[in-house]
C-alpha cells in the first residue's frame, strides 16, 4: 500500500499543484496500521493533521458504515465559521469541539456539513489533511485500516521513518 504507484502519482500532482512547493521534489511517505475498538474514534474527535498542503490515503480493511467508526469530512465551511482549539500535544491549533462543528452546520446561510464515508472494505479515500475531519466512533464494532501519509521531504536524508521515493 505504501508503495503503490497510483496513490504516489496522486500524491506527487497534489503537493507539486498550487503553489509549485513540491515540484522536482521527492515525496515522503510515512504508512500505518489502525485498530479502532468499538467505543473508541480515530484521530481523537474533529481535527487537522496540519496547518500546511499534505495529503493521506485511507484504506478500509473492513466494510465501513455507521456503527464502526467511517472517516468523516467538514465540507464545505468557511474557516470564519471555526475557533480552532491547541492541539494537547504540539499546542498548534488544530483541534475542534464538536459543538462548534454542529454549529458550523446549523448557522443560517451556512453550506457546511458533515460527510460520512461509507464502503465496503479495500476502499481507499484520498484527501487533504490541512481539511477538518474526523473518525467517528465505532459504536458496534472495531474497525481496521492502513493510512498512508503524504508530504514533500525537505532533503531525502531528514525523516528517519516512512520511505522516499524519488520523482
Amino acid at each position: 500500500f505504501e508503495a503503490d504507484p497510483y496513490l504516489l502519482a496522486i500524491a506527487r500532482h497534489h503537493l507539486s499543484s498550487g503553489s509549485g512547493s513540491g515540484s522536482g521534489r521527492a515525496v515522503n511517505v510515512k504508512a500505518q496500521a489502525g485498530l479502532t475498538l468499538a467505543g473508541e474514534n480515530s484521530g481523537g474527535g474533529w481535527h487537522k493533521d496540519t496547518i500546511g498542503r499534505g495529503i493521506k490515503a485511507l484504506m478500509y480493511l473492513d466494510d465501513v458504515d455507521a456503527s464502526n467508526g467511517p472517516f468523516a469530512m467538514l465540507r464545505h465551511y468557511s474557516e470564519r465559521q471555526l475557533v480552532w482549539s491547541p492541539d494537547a500535544v504540539s499546542g498548534i491549533r488544530r483541534r475542534l469541539n464538536e459543538s462548534v462543528v454542529l454549529r458550523a452546520c446549523a448557522a443560517p446561510g451556512s453550506k457546511a456539513r458533515i460527510e460520512e464515508l461509507h464502503a465496503s472494505m479495500g476502499a481507499v479515500i484520498v484527501f487533504e489533511i490541512s481539511s477538518a475531519h474526523r473518525g467517528m466512533p465505532c459504536k458496534q464494532r472495531e474497525r481496521a485500516s492502513l493510512t498512508n501519509y503524504y508530504r514533500v521531504a525537505k532533503a531525502s536524508t531528514t525523516c528517519k521513518a516512512g520511505r522516499h521515493v524519488a520523482d
